[in-house]
């Protein structure tokens, strides 16, 4: 999914960056805070780092980034546990 969403993004003329670590994306928003101006995070995958906390460290940085929680969340994935 990540280098479909790359990949659409660069056929707009939108420099993309993908992490996989969320150390890592906040490392490269310290050295660059004006470089990136939305990060989309996935939930589910935060899981070193509270994504609330995630999205306040990245506003610590630079409070003009907007970031957008996005779920992989399934009802399947609910029933699984009930059962």
């Amino acid at each position: 999914m990540l280098g479909l969403f790359k990949e659409a993004l660069e056929n707009e003329k939108i420099q993309t960056y993908i992490f996989t670590d969320s150390n890592r994306a906040l490392e490269k928003i310290k050295s660059h805070p004006d470089l990136c101006s939305v990060i989309p995070t996935d939930y589910t995958s935060q899981i070193k780092r509270s994504r609330r906390k995630f999205a306040r460290d990245v506003k610590a940085l630079n409070e003009r980034i907007k970031v957008i929680l996005t779920s992989g969340y399934t009802l399947s994935e609910h029933f699984k546990r009930k059962l």
